[in-house]
């Protein structure tokens, strides 16, 4: 092992003498972790760096992270702690001179929730340690409502209007596996979105996935450390969070940085359609699709969507079409606040995995009349699907056009009906940006 840590360190004294740089390796620490346990309490030759040797140590700081050769964060934790009960004593000093309590809660967000919080993104946290940081903030909320120990704990939590601190880190674990999901060069992304798969797959009761053994040396570690996989409790309260709804693998949008496709785009209408002659339109459109098509075999996807903010219905609809005939349609509908082009999106999005599925023709014509879609695909964002659809029909052509809504286009006002009449509730499809 010391053989392959000298070339290193004498890298990076190269690399600092040829750039004019000092390192002091008095102040040089170092760490070793290990899947064998037994590695751990043996003794190692010293480290040498220019001359000096490098201490091994049990604990080690980076920034304002303290890393232990377990990877259970115990030191780290009990550090925050400390600071807490420190910041827990001013809170009680201002409490004891009639400080106002909206004050006080400001103090202890200010003071003590801002020192609790580097402890939640932690990697594994023992009931026991979670337990103390509850005790920290349950011993805060009776000096700001000074109530007594008899107190419920929620009661105080609703009076303040401040969540637990278990609740607190499964926002933290959310918000991390969602991030991961998001970013396609993310390192945990293929770990998450394997075992995302699998519970989504078990929460249907369908098979589950067989358990991928992690071929990265240091993603095995990290599984042999942990008492339970950080990714299991983290999609486990990613599952808890987004309630009925699913979770997606990917973002809503691949950006252009991702992909170097430069999609077509078709806007030759306007709105102005609308005030045309009865049947107009239509007829313009047919035209424009068989200019678009030029005697090429090819199927048109309608997409639209609806929204009541009244009653918080939303729906989406698709319908697709070959030869003038309708071949296959779908809709779905939720109970959520969100918008139209969210809508128009889920939409686009059902419409290209029914596609992927067919006997795919050498040119898709997907007409919408959302201008805000439209504008982000001619940007150079796509939707995710839509590389599915690639891989699977990889010499399959997709036109996107606009046609305006509530102008008499045929297949826009099929899709329109689909969406605005659909009654089958489903969840819906989250992203991970918006859980």
């Amino acid at each position: 092992m010391m053989d392959l840590i000298s070339p290193t360190l004498r890298n990076i004294k190269a690399y600092c003498d040829c750039s004019g740089m000092y390192s002091n390796g008095e102040r040089a620490e170092a760490m070793l972790f290990a899947l064998n346990n037994r590695l751990q309490s043996s003794s190692f030759p010293p480290i040498h760096y220019d001359g000096q040797d490098i201490r091994l140590s049990d604990t080690l700081r980076h920034l304002v992270v303290i890393f232990d050769r377990q990877l259970n964060f115990s030191e780290h934790v009990n550090s925050v702690l400390h600071r807490g009960i420190k910041a827990a004593n001013i809170l009680k000093v201002a409490a004891g001179r009639k400080v106002e309590e909206r004050h006080l809660v400001m103090l202890y967000k200010s003071l003590v929730l801002s020192v609790v919080g580097n402890a939640l993104p932690m990697i594994n946290i023992s009931q026991n340690l979670m337990g103390k940081l509850e005790r920290l903030q349950n011993t805060c909320l009776r000096i700001i409502t000074w109530c007594p120990r008899s107190t419920p704990v929620h009661a105080l939590q609703y009076l303040v209007r401040v969540p637990s601190i278990e609740t607190r880190q499964k926002l933290v674990q959310a918000t991390i596996t969602c991030k991961a999901l998001e970013e396609s060069r993310h390192g945990l992304r293929g770990v998450i979105s394997k075992e995302l798969t699998a519970l989504q797959a078990a929460q249907q009761n369908a098979p589950a996935l067989p358990h991928l053994r992690p071929r990265n040396r240091t993603t095995k570690l990290l599984h042999r450390l942990r008492r339970k996989p950080w990714t299991s409790q983290a999609l486990s309260a990613t599952f808890e969070l987004s309630g009925i709804h699913y979770l997606s693998h990917s973002p809503a949008w691949i950006s252009p940085e991702l992909h170097d496709e430069e999609p077509t785009v078709i806007i030759n209408f306007n709105r102005d359609c609308r005030v045309w002659p009865r049947g107009a339109a239509n007829s313009a459109f047919s035209q424009l699709l068989s200019d678009i098509s030029s005697g090429t075999d090819s199927i048109l996807v309608a997409t639209d969507d609806s929204f009541d903010p009244a009653t918080n219905r939303a729906g989406w609809g698709f319908a697709i079409f070959s030869n003038g005939e309708l071949i296959q349609q779908g809709a779905g509908a939720q109970q959520v606040f969100t918008s139209s082009t969210r809508m128009e999106l889920e939409a686009v999005r059902n419409a290209l995995k029914a596609v992927k599925d067919m006997i795919a023709p050498p040119t898709i014509i997907v007409a919408t009349d959302s201008m805000a879609i439209l504008c982000k695909i001619q940007s150079g964002y796509l939707p995710g699907e839509w590389f599915v659809l690639r891989d699977d029909h990889p010499t399959t052509e997709v036109i996107w056009v606009f046609v305006s809504g509530h102008s008499g286009v045929t297949c826009n006002e099929t899709a329109d009906m689909l969406a605005s009449s659909c009654s089958n509730f489903t969840p819906l499809n989250l992203f991970p940006s918006e859980l």
